[in-house]
């Protein structure tokens, strides 16, 4: 029962980090049509880049310590999607954090 109570709990804890996360960068959705705030932003996506490596790192450590007997072939493919979802994450970040940017810029340069 304590063990289901734990699991419970790791895995509550692992959606509310995650939530955190998501709050931070939701910004990042209306860049383009207003302002954000620069500071919030960056604390996302310093946490997204700081947790999405642990849960790399962590998925990596799993699949060296797994038991003799299991295949590794599940492992592999779960740190594949992992790692491919990790870089659309990322990229998909960049992409936006670069066109709030470009459209700041334009919007503080001076008209010809």
């Amino acid at each position: 029962m304590k063990k289901a109570g734990a699991k419970c709990l790791r895995v509550a804890l692992e959606v509310a980090k995650w939530g955190v996360v998501l709050w931070l960068v939701w910004p990042i959705t209306r860049a383009l049509r207003e302002r954000v705030s620069f500071t919030r932003l960056a604390a996302g996506i310093l946490l997204l880049i700081l947790f999405a490596g642990k849960a790399l790192y962590e998925s990596i450590l799993e699949a060296q310590h797994s038991p003799p007997g299991q295949k590794k072939t599940p492992d592999w493919v779960t740190l594949a999607g992992a790692i491919l979802v990790i870089a659309l994450v990322v990229a998909l970040t960049t992409l936006f954090v670069a066109l709030y940017l470009v459209r700041s810029l334009e919007s503080t340069s001076p008209a010809e």
